[in-house]
């Protein structure tokens, strides 16, 4: 397009100008105000994002938390702290003594190997001497003793060599393994206390592997020695014996350590569970009861069984063995159901999760005891009440124990994240609405001065095809303009449409009309169809800003081959009369000039960004001809620097006079008259592609041959 077009249409579109000039200035302010509001965003999220924006940062955030409060728990309720952590470090202990026991066994080897080889052989050469002994003194009451209990005389004989003996008593405190007292009095060495934490592991680590069966730990076998445990949910009570023990012994064994755990409840809860005195006396009054019932115990055992009660003992066992298998199956029966339903009790109440309960049953279902950790009194208390209600024949008794409150849980930054991401989704719709109205607005104009175009090349098209042609086009064009004001006015009163797959189909159908609507230009001026639908969408989901983008490039193409068409039609040329046939005449040879005006009219050199050469060795080649042409010709060579729409008028200007200078220098450089060579810029007045960015062929140099007289004297 001329300049003299140009200038008449900045003339007759004075208004329109204007106010493009007032919509850009509206454009900048919206972008001013949303810069702002991205700011203060900022500034709400940085606090947030400080404490817990990240993983890490998360996690340092917990960390303190948890620190402050287990400080502050160690000041406050230091034993019920205590309580709560134990069963952590007992389980550490019993994991470490797990994963290092082959160092342990390697570590003990050369040392335990030996003395174990020769105390087993001493032990049983003395275990020989002794059932040599206690065989010929009482051969008969062996046999005897072998036909009533149904066991073999060697095993009678080994058991009698096994004196039943009480060694030592042990009061620990479950939980921390602490040894509360020892029985006999005796000064507490590290082997005693290191004794207590390794029993009162063990204990806690059975019971856990127990819990699932109703299951506790009662003995532990160490070889010679037997080690009884009898607990309750504060205390664990330890008793060191040696020999055989008849059922009958165990048995006083169980009541004196319910005795002995009774007492020091009792003691508990009157403050005195502290007091070791109290504690001691407790245990030697037990250890002396167990002595002299176990020796009693012992002298009944030893007494001799006579032929007639033998056979009585067969006749009363084979009578009622049906009766008494039939009563025993009624018993684990009864058992077994009370059990359920104590644990269906339990199992119905949710604050119970997670707390270990454990279950005795007695006898037949006569007695039912419940031990374990509550979270609160009022959960034990309903524990109790209802498990009396539902078994109101069977006696209960609990032992359950209420563990400390835990810690408040750290504050919940999920309700503020969340609200933040409804705001930064609704900061993003916005956005995108802002970004359809600017482009709606900029096509309005792209589509009125399309159409005003298409009507003027009408009225100048020499044929009444082209003339059909150009109108339908107009009429086309112009009806997309109600469409867009819709949209306009749709996406102005409300963001919603913004939201919705609707809004989203209507932007695509004004854009594909409108790609129709160029095809219908191209085909009807005759230009490229590749030109006019290379702007095509993919098949890929497109958002709103990307349609925005889409509406607005499209229009811009619309206005341009709008534009060209009424060039094309005002610039096309009268019909000619018939040739008329003239004798042919050779033309002379092209002069140098000819040749240099041939040379700029084909020749352009491209830019990338800012003042980068596209192709530097192309441009090297096509300066080094145009510097050979200008010195040959002796003419004015006029360097005309063109930018894409990229960018401000300001920025633009500058722009394209630094190309023309660049290529002006490079051509003075390559032997071309400093004086025949002048830079001019023309910004993006003369564009040649719809195409913006780096690969825009709008960036470029063109070349002019000046008019004589032009060149600087």
């Amino acid at each position: 397009m001329s300049e003299g077009v140009t200038r008449l249409k900045e003339l007759l579109f004075d208004s329109e100008t204007q106010t493009l000039r007032a919509l850009t200035q509206r454009l900048e302010a919206i972008a001013a105000a949303d810069a702002a509001g991205r700011d203060e965003l900022k500034t709400l999220i940085e606090p947030i994002f400080e404490r817990a924006g990240s993983s890490e940062r998360l996690a340092a955030s917990v960390s303190e938390v948890l620190s402050t409060a287990l400080r502050q728990a160690e000041v406050r309720e230091h034993h019920q702290l205590a309580d709560s952590i134990a069963p952590v470090v007992v389980s550490t202990i019993k994991a470490e003594l797990l994963n290092s026991r082959d160092e342990m066994v390697e570590a003990l080897y050369p040392i335990t190997g030996r003395m174990v080889k020769a105390y087993v052989a001493s032990a049983i050469k003395d275990l020989s001497d002794q059932i040599n002994r206690h065989f010929e003194q009482n051969a008969l009451m062996l046999r005897l003793q072998s036909l009533a209990t149904g066991k073999s005389v060697a095993e009678l004989a080994m058991a009698g060599t096994q004196a039943f003996a009480l060694h030592d008593l042990y009061l620990i405190r479950r939980g921390t393994g602490a040894l509360v007292a020892r029985w006999p009095a005796a000064s507490t060495t590290n082997r005693e206390q290191a004794m207590s934490g390794i029993l009162a592991a063990l204990n806690e680590f059975a019971n856990e592997a127990l819990s699932a069966d109703q299951g506790t730990l009662r003995q532990i076998d160490f070889g010679n020695d037997i080690v009884y445990l009898r607990g309750s949910p504060k205390f664990l009570l330890a008793a060191r014996c040696s020999g055989v023990a008849p059922d009958s012994i165990e048995h006083i064994i169980d009541e004196a350590f319910l005795t002995t755990i009774e007492g020091q409840h009792v003691a508990s809860v009157t403050d005195r569970d502290d007091d070791n005195g109290h504690a001691f006396a407790t245990l030697d009054k037990t250890g002396r009861t167990l002595t002299a019932r176990i020796t009693d115990e012992a002298a009944i055992q030893r007494r001799p069984v006579g032929l007639g009660a033998l056979k009585l003992v067969a006749a009363l066992v084979t009578l009622p063995l049906l009766g008494y298998l039939a009563y025993g199956w009624y018993g684990e029966f009864r058992e077994n159901r009370i059990r359920s339903q104590a644990g269906q009790i339990i199992d119905q109440l949710p604050e119970m999760a997670g707390y270990p309960i454990t279950l005795k049953v007695g006898a037949r279902g006569t007695t039912l005891n419940i031990s374990g950790l509550t979270p609160s009194a009022q959960s034990k208390a309903a524990i109790v009440q209802s498990v009396r209600q539902t078994l109101p024949a069977t006696a209960v008794t609990d032992e359950l124990a209420v563990i400390a409150a835990p810690a408040p849980p750290p504050p919940d930054l999920r309700p503020d994240l969340a609200k933040l991401q409804t705001k930064l989704s609704a900061f993003e719709i916005n956005l995108a609405r802002d970004a359809l109205l600017r482009a709606t607005a900029r096509a309005t104009l792209n589509i009125k001065q399309a159409a005003d175009d298409l009507a003027a090349a009408a009225a100048a098209a020499r044929s009444d095809k082209l003339r059909a042609q150009l109108a339908a086009a107009e009429l086309s064009i112009r009806s997309r303009l109600q469409a867009i004001a819709e949209l306009q006015a749709d996406f102005s009163v409300s963001s919603e449409s913004a939201k919705t797959a609707s809004g989203l189909d209507r932007v695509i159908a004004i854009v594909t009309a409108i790609r129709q609507d160029a095809a219908a230009i191209v085909a009807a001026s005759g230009s490229s169809q590749t030109a006019a639908t290379k702007a095509a969408p993919s098949d890929a989901p497109r958002t709103l800003p990307h349609l925005a983008d889409d509406l607005a490039a499209v229009s811009d193409r619309v206005a341009s081959l709008a534009s060209s068409a009424l060039l094309a039609a005002t610039l096309a040329p009268q019909p000619q009369p018939p040739p008329v046939a003239v004798p042919v005449v050779q033309p002379p040879p092209p002069n140098d000039r000819e040749l240099l005006e041939r040379a700029t009219r084909s020749t352009a050199v491209f830019f990338a960004d800012g003042t980068d050469y596209r192709d530097p060795a192309a441009a090297a080649q096509s300066l080094q001809s145009l510097a050979s042409g200008v010195t040959k010709a002796r003419v004015v060579l006029r360097v005309v620097g063109y930018t894409d729409e990229a960018g401000g008028l300001t920025i633009n200007s500058t722009l394209a006079l630094q190309r023309a200078e660049k290529v002006r220098a490079d051509l003075i450089a390559l032997g071309a008259p400093d004086r025949l060579v002048s830079a001019v810029g023309r910004q993006f007045s003369r564009d040649i592609s719809s195409k913006a960015g780096p690969g825009s062929p709008n960036r470029r140099v063109e070349f002019e041959v000046g008019f004589d007289g032009e060149a600087q004297p």
